[in-house]
């Protein structure tokens, strides 16, 4: 019988068919364009803002990103501000 009430209610307007979210956004997450995922790939790379493309590209090799996945993340104005280049 509750699905008979529930479809009940909801004819008469009175059911609450508000959507529950199974996720939230971290509200930790920063707006100034630096993402923890440019954080985590910093903290791969084994250096410090201000090292060289070299520097960084060996790093990242060594933890076994693609060079193509290098290339990339080296185009992202947002990883070049965080690394002061």
């Amino acid at each position: 019988m509750g699905i008979f009430n529930f479809i009940l209610k909801i004819l008469k307007g009175e059911a609450n068919l508000g959507v529950t979210p199974s996720y939230s956004f971290d509200s930790r997450r920063t707006t100034g364009g630096s993402g923890s995922g440019y954080d985590r790939v910093m903290g791969m790379s084994g250096v410090a803002p201000g090292a060289s493309e070299e520097d960084v590209r060996r790093g990242l090799e060594a933890d076994n990103f693609t060079p193509d996945s290098i290339d990339l993340l080296f185009a992202s104005s947002t990883f070049r501000k965080m690394m002061n280049w």
